[in-house]
């Protein structure tokens, strides 16, 4: 049993990365298209929040706020995926793991 438990603990071979990326991809597909366009150039991208504002037109405040809300929805369909598999992803930190999920994403994503 003690091998069963250390899984659960070793999420980057529990994890069917696919499956994940596709639930986190279509989670950024339903967002508003500001906020999908912040979180693809703050994540695949790897534009500053000021870069991103300026492209915008608009505050770097309001890009924060975007990416927080973005970001949130995001996070909420990874919590549903490691309840749904039953483990815990929070052992690869939130934002590393978007970073993860977007390098595998292709170029026109971010259109």
């Amino acid at each position: 049993m003690k091998g069963e438990e250390n899984m659960k603990f070793m999420p980057e071979d529990n994890v069917d990365r696919e499956e994940l990326k596709s639930a986190v991809m279509e989670t950024v597909k339903e967002l508003s298209a500001d906020k999908r366009t912040c979180v693809m150039m703050k994540y695949f991208d790897a534009l500053s929040v000021k870069e991103i504002a300026a492209v915008q037109g608009v505050s770097e405040n309001t890009v924060l706020s975007r990416l927080y809300y973005g970001r949130n929805a995001i996070k909420a369909e990874v919590e549903a995926y490691e309840k749904k598999h039953d483990t815990k992803l929070h052992a690869i930190p939130f934002l590393p793991l978007l970073r993860i999920v977007f390098a595998e994403v292709p170029k026109q994503m971010s259109k």
